[in-house]
């Protein structure tokens, strides 16, 4: 039970993945001139699912949409793996957002400093 009282504390991996792969895939798409819907049918994936989780407003298994876009983004590029240390290295700068989660992942103690009404149970651990 220890390990749920930080879950909240703790960033989405998913999310965070998920927002760097659709401005991936919004990139080589627009590069390569398809249509959301093309990458849809490529993928397997229903359109109107891709676009939720294009906008991050998927609430289904993101984890899942994740892998087949990584997989649709290395076939797409001619099985070259992704540099994800480079994708997360550009995206933050774009994205201060994502740049504040990626920073409370490597210092849990600067979540808990944005959080202090959610950690006061853990005074006794």
């Amino acid at each position: 039970m220890a390990g749920r009282e930080f879950a909240h504390v703790q960033p989405d991996n998913a999310e965070i993945e998920r927002s760097v792969l659709s401005q991936e895939v919004e990139t080589l798409r627009n590069r390569l001139g398809l249509r959301q819907v093309d990458v849809s049918k490529e993928c397997g994936v229903n359109a109107s699912m891709l676009s939720q989780w294009m906008l991050g407003r998927y609430k289904g298994n993101v984890g899942r949409i994740n892998g087949l876009m990584e997989s649709w983004l290395i076939r797409r590029r001619g099985g070259k793996p992704m540099e994800k240390a480079m994708m997360l290295f550009n995206s933050t700068a774009s994205s201060p957002k994502l740049k504040r989660r990626l920073e409370e992942m490597n210092d849990p103690l600067q979540a808990a400093r944005r959080y202090p009404s959610t950690t006061r149970s853990c005074a006794y651990a």
